[in-house]
């Protein structure tokens, strides 16, 4: 599926229909504000819900390289 912006009429379409296409897409860009486009008028969202689906990073290893939780522990 590909969005239509800007209707060129004919098949194939005259060189003139296709430079009005060009200018009528250019006026609506003109026309257009960069909040609209990128959404810069909607909150963001906060740092808790940001990250409120992380997992903890795993426990680093003891000395030894054992590590600190027993086997068996970590299926808790």
């Amino acid at each position: 599926i590909i969005p239509v912006v800007v209707y060129v009429l004919g098949c194939p379409p005259r060189p003139e229909a296709l430079l009005q296409g060009i200018l009528k897409l250019q006026e609506k860009i003109a026309r257009e504000s960069l909040g609209e486009r990128y959404g810069t008028g909607t909150a963001r969202p906060s740092t808790a819900a940001l990250q409120s689906g992380l997992v903890s990073p795993p426990e680093a290893p003891g000395p030894g390289g054992v590590s600190r939780t027993s086997v068996g522990e970590a299926d808790r």
